[in-house]
């Protein structure tokens, strides 16, 4: 028995000696190692023939890995499962136990809101095991960021909420409190907004950026904690009026332009689609002035931006493993061209541009 139940066995001992059955009795024992495992006990008394207790009898049956689904089940109920973050639930009832707290000691609490812009792109593109280390990453961040006061939580898929309790007291004559609790939480946005500066680099894919614009709604209004309405946003998010930060991640990729992930899930798109275009450009005998052959070039022809010239797609085509497609695409097309004009009685040369991948 280990020896920080010193009250659990003369427990046992006095409802034995009632002659009461103990069935089911789950408990910590150590084994010779000294390792702990979880045992249900079932005990019953022993009687000589005048009734009296005499022994007893035990069954001790190993529930440790019962007992670690059970632990694994009460995690997963409060903790997201991918970053390990606490969840939304937990996040609601922390929330609302430090409205309560703020209320009774007029205290400010201010909620921080980030969510990643486009983050389907970084799936369609890289991979959801790219999506899913990003976010891993963005979490520990977050964490790494916030203080060790804070609750960070994962609202579900690319959002993200700070929680910030127990800021300086609001004051009711003057905006010095409200002040002081939009600087707090400043200071921690500042933090969380170093923190996502730095470049990620994901599951072995390429490195990505987030590009960080803050839209800050601080109104300080100089309210007491008591009429403070509590809305419900995007989740079902406790906020306090008097203090409320939103900080939104809204690009992923480099700034300025189209980022390379919305250019990735385009070219994907035209290669399902096969959004190609061949021009034939004459290569002239200067001798006598005849066609001696034609070469092939291809044209993307996207249906928001109109043709697109090779130089901007050819080189990402072949980093992210879609020029094949575009080059099988390619020959299919030349050679049932080239039968189209053999048939018209038109033999002539076609020359084509080929990836060295």
């Amino acid at each position: 028995m280990p020896p920080d139940r010193p009250d659990e066995l003369p427990e046992i001992l006095r409802r034995l000696a009632r002659g009461e059955r103990i069935e089911h009795f789950e408990t910590v024992r150590s084994r010779k190692d000294g390792s702990l495992v979880h045992v249900s006990l079932t005990i019953s008394p022993i009687l000589d023939p005048s009734g009296s207790v005499v022994a007893c009898s035990a069954i001790g049956r190993d529930i440790s890995e019962r007992k670690r689904i059970e632990e694994q089940i009460a995690f997963l109920a409060y903790h997201d499962r991918l970053t390990g973050l606490p969840n939304r639930s937990m996040f609601e009832e922390v929330a609302e136990m430090g409205l309560a707290r703020a209320r009774r000691h007029d205290l400010a609490i201010a909620v921080l809101y980030l969510d990643l812009d486009n983050f389907k792109m970084v799936n369609d593109s890289l991979g959801h095991a790219a999506g899913d280390d990003l976010l891993r990453q963005v979490a520990a961040r977050l964490m790494e960021a916030s203080r060790e006061t804070d609750l960070v939580a994962r609202l579900g898929g690319d959002e993200f909420l700070v929680l910030l309790a127990d800021l300086p007291p609001l004051a009711n004559k003057n905006s010095e409190g409200a002040e002081n609790a939009q600087m707090a939480a400043e200071t921690v946005a500042s933090r969380i907004h170093e923190a996502l500066e730095r470049p990620f680099v994901v599951s072995g894919r390429g490195t990505l950026r987030l590009d960080q614009h803050r839209d800050q709604h601080l109104s300080a209004r100089r309210r007491g904690l008591t009429d403070v309405a509590q809305e419900r946003r995007r989740g079902h998010v406790p906020e306090q009026e008097s203090g409320t930060l939103r900080v939104r991640v809204v690009r992923i990729g480099p700034s300025g332009g189209e980022t390379k992930l919305a250019l990735v899930t385009r070219l994907r798109k035209a290669v399902e689609d096969g959004q190609w275009v061949l021009h034939y450009q004459s290569v002239v005998d200067l001798i006598d002035g005849n066609v001696a052959a034609v070469e092939a070039l291809l044209r993307w022809k996207d249906p928001t931006r109109g043709l697109v010239p090779p130089g901007e797609f050819i080189a990402l085509a072949e980093e992210m493993g879609l020029i094949e497609a575009i080059g099988e695409w390619l020959y299919t097309e030349i050679f049932r061209q080239a039968a189209e004009w053999r048939c018209r009685g038109v033999e002539v040369g076609i020359s084509f541009n080929l990836s060295p991948r």
